[in-house]
Formats: C-alpha cells, sequence, structure tokens
C-alpha cells in the first residue's frame, strides 16, 4: 500500500535528511517540497505573490504521484495543525486508500539554531525561534 508521510519540523531540524532516506530506500517514494518549488521558479525568493501557484503546482504533484502510484514525502516545515489536516482531507480526496504518517523531527532548537548558521540559505535565528514557538503552541493545544 502506497502511503503519504509528512515531516513536521523547524527549519534545520532534519526533515530533508529524513525525507531523502526515505526516498533512498523505496525507489517507489517520490519527495516533493515548496522550498524546492520556489528555488525551481523564482531562484528561492518567497512572495506572497507566487505563493498560490507554488501550493498549487505542489498539490498537482502529490495529486499525479499519487495517481500514479507512488508514495510521497512531504517535507516543508508544516508547523500548523491545520495544514496537516488540510493535506490528509486533499490526499484522501485524491486516494481513499492511501495510508498517512505525520512525524515530528524533533530537534532541539539550539542546534536547529546551529546547522541554520552553516546553511547557504539560512533562514536565521528569528525566523527559527518563531517558528519554535509555533511548534510549541501546536503542540499544546493538540
Amino acid at each position: 500500500m502506497r502511503k503519504v508521510i509528512i515531516l513536521r519540523g523547524i527549519p534545520a531540524s532534519g526533515k530533508t535528511t529524513k525525507a531523502r532516506e526515505l526516498v533512498l530506500n523505496n525507489p517507489r517514494t517520490k519527495r516533493i517540497n515548496r522550498d524546492d518549488l520556489r528555488k525551481m521558479l523564482d531562484f528561492g525568493e518567497y512572495s506572497i505573490e507566487n505563493e498560490d501557484i507554488i501550493k498549487l503546482l505542489q498539490m498537482r504533484i502529490v495529486e499525479e504521484l499519487l495517481v500514479q502510484d507512488y508514495s510521497v514525502v512531504i517535507d516543508d516545515t508544516n508547523i500548523k495543525d491545520i495544514t496537516v489536516d488540510w493535506w490528509t482531507i486533499f490526499i484522501k480526496s485524491v486516494r481513499s486508500d492511501i495510508e498517512i504518517e505525520v512525524f515530528w523531527i524533533d530537534t532541539p532548537l539550539q542546534e536547529c539554531i546551529e546547522r541554520d548558521a552553516k546553511r547557504k540559505d539560512s533562514v536565521g535565528e528569528n525566523v527559527i525561534k518563531a517558528l519554535y514557538e509555533q511548534k510549541q503552541f501546536n503542540n499544546s493545544n493538540s
């Protein structure tokens, strides 16, 4: 049975590393990530104007992969519970037989800040701290 794995975590927590492991261990699994779509279309620049097209492209790619009987790993930040709920509804509308797994990649805040500082495309300490606070809020309300 094919499945969709939704990885959740703050930047530099290890989501992409986990996604890479999942894809390399199963040739019928593909990874999709909004940051990579942004890099492809706009050299990584985030803009409100382009975000609707990025989301639509991600949806269409996930949909086509599921129709083609692939498993999918979505390794965006996915901090908000509503995002995961939305993906669940969308995925079930495409293929009702798909198993959905959700994993928090729970790496200590300071480690994420240090990893991010070494990245070429660093998001910065303030962004990581803000997303960490969102994560804590979501976990306390789940």
